[in-house]
């Protein structure tokens, strides 16, 4: 995945090691990819706020020419959670057909959007619907694969992983007993090595949504699902996997700044507090970048202390500058990416 990276300054003085955005996005507004954008807001003095906003612009010019770098593939471990929507899913009636209706096209777009990503790593997928789809795209772009189990038609979570990165044993379903939390799709847990990061695990699900028609009652049963998943997950973290390298990614179907359900707080506040995790793709929210079309980020990254120093950046990719009719024909969700050095 050979991308230039815009390092913030800023956060790298803070020891903060993320990059405010790859080429080739689209360069953000002032206070886009700032860590210092909280900052940036806290005085009520408007003079003070204008000289703020010259400060972070003189370093985020400095941050733009003299910050560039390029991350090849043997150097890093580009990691992406992408939820293709109900990909592959056909019905003989349309009317019950999901996702996008020509299942080739978005085989044959997705596989576009997966190199103009520059064939990260290691892609953790959701809503896989189709066994014969998704070997078809794996094989198209040249990626080892996984499925879990679950049936034709049923949404399920997906891997592909490139020769950089070797699978350590076979891929396995974990919290099977509590796949209800999960809504009704047990966790991923698989083992890899990479050059840049040794040995790490990761964790790949889908959690529970909540559309917006839906009654509030709802709503509020499927935020407590969210939360009681989070519980779960840091509960098998703190019980198999102590002191190792892992990563969890997926669709977590709300955010971790403050819940998109009015009112509430975020279901994953159980893990803010532990200073063994951090949600890297925290600096997406705070600075009000969204991960689908119904805004605000919610694929998530979450990583173990293990991690922290060969933590370099996140994004969202911006595949609608591709012109493909994005929504229609590939999917309700951005890819996210995480590297690690």
């Amino acid at each position: 995945m050979k991308l230039q990276w815009i390092i913030d300054p800023l956060s790298v003085a803070m020891n903060q090691r993320f990059c405010c955005i790859p080429y080739p996005f689209k360069i953000p507004k002032l206070g886009y990819c700032f860590s210092g954008l909280n900052w940036l807001t806290r005085s009520k003095s408007n003079i003070f706020n204008i000289m703020k906003i010259v400060c972070l612009l003189a370093i985020y010019l400095s941050s733009y020419y003299g910050f560039a770098q390029t991350l090849s593939d043997h150097e890093s471990l580009e990691v992406v959670t992408w939820n293709l929507q109900w990909f592959g899913h056909h019905h003989p009636d349309t009317r019950q057909d999901k996702g996008p209706k020509d299942e080739e096209l978005q085989v044959n777009n997705a596989l576009k959007v997966i190199e103009a990503m520059g064939k990260p790593d290691l892609i953790l997928f959701q809503e896989i619907t189709s066994d014969n789809f998704f070997r078809q795209l794996a094989q198209r772009s040249g990626y080892r694969y996984f499925l879990s189990p679950g049936g034709e038609g049923k949404q399920r979570i997906g891997l592909f992983h490139n020769d950089q990165v070797t699978s350590i044993g076979e891929p396995q379903q974990i919290l099977v007993n509590k796949k209800k939390q999960f809504a009704q799709r047990p966790p991923v847990l698989a083992k890899f090595s990479h050059s840049s990061v040794s040995e790490f695990y990761v964790i790949g699900f889908h959690l529970k949504a909540h559309w917006p028609p839906a009654p509030q009652n709802e709503k509020i049963k499927s935020w407590k699902r969210r939360k009681k998943a989070a519980e779960l997950t840091k509960e098998y973290l703190e019980q198999h996997l102590e002191g190792e390298k892992v990563i969890v990614l997926g669709d977590w179907n709300d955010d971790v700044d403050v819940s998109n359900l009015k009112g509430y707080e975020t279901p994953f506040k159980n893990f803010l507090p532990d200073p063994t995790v951090r949600f890297v793709t925290k600096y997406l929210s705070f600075s009000n970048n969204k991960s689908s079309k119904h805004g605000s980020v919610i694929d998530h990254v979450l990583i173990t202390d293990d991690l922290f120093s060969d933590f370099v950046g996140t994004g969202v990719f911006n595949a609608l500058d591709m012109k493909l009719d994005y929504h229609k024909t590939i999917s309700d969700h951005y890819p996210v990416f995480v590297v690690f050095e």
